[in-house]
């Protein structure tokens, strides 16, 4: 995970043109503080919480779909379960590129 993060992390400052650091945030007010919570329990509290969301979106939604692959579900089906994993994760960093209201 920590990884992960310092990864969203580069691709956010890359994102920013300006000198003016933007907090990156959901657009949830109640959502950002439980993510700046759990970016302090992770020992990085400088991540912002559009980060934190795409780590933990990225991070849950890769394991359901690696889960959803041991278990068979997409043998029958001709799915590529790696095609779902880039989709997941293009959309978690695309996430950080727009800016939020």
């Amino acid at each position: 995970m920590a990884l992960l993060v310092d990864l969203l992390t580069s691709v956010q400052d890359a994102g920013e043109a300006d000198a003016t650091k933007t907090d990156a945030t959901t657009g949830d007010r109640t959502l950002d503080g439980q993510l700046r919570q759990w970016a302090r329990s992770q020992g990085r509290p400088d991540i912002t919480p559009g980060v934190a969301r795409a780590a933990l979106l990225i991070w849950s939604r890769v394991h359901g779909i690696v889960s959803l692959e041991l278990t068979g579900m997409f043998d029958s089906h001709s799915l590529e379960a790696h095609r779902l994993i880039d989709l997941e994760i293009d959309g978690a960093v695309r996430s950080l590129e727009t800016p939020n209201p």
